[in-house]
């Protein structure tokens, strides 16, 4: 639940979701994904939090990992199989 709580975190103060925007984006996220609780095995980056977020990825067997995260994941470009890209160009992949 450790990344379900950073993206709670990041919606709130960045984008300025409010609680209740947040919790039912959150249950939504919940009623239709399969949660990995990651154990910190990997440790490809000094900043544990993204580390978390791509043992999580691979452990999960994840396609794609969108984040905004400019610093320490986007530059990776991708790890392993996992394409890591931002939100924008996950929508032009979707055709938006």
């Amino acid at each position: 639940m450790i990344i379900l709580k950073e993206v709670k975190r990041n919606l709130i103060n960045k984008l300025d979701f409010s609680e209740s925007e947040v919790s039912v984006f959150i249950n939504g996220i919940i009623e239709i994904s399969t949660l990995y609780e990651p154990m910190g095995d990997v440790n490809f980056i000094l900043y544990k939090p993204d580390s978390l977020v791509l043992e999580t990825a691979l452990l999960g067997s994840a396609d794609v990992l969108v984040t905004g995260d400019k610093r320490d994941l986007l530059p990776l470009r991708s790890f392993g199989t996992v394409i890591i890209e931002p939100p924008s160009a996950l929508l032009v992949r979707l055709g938006y």
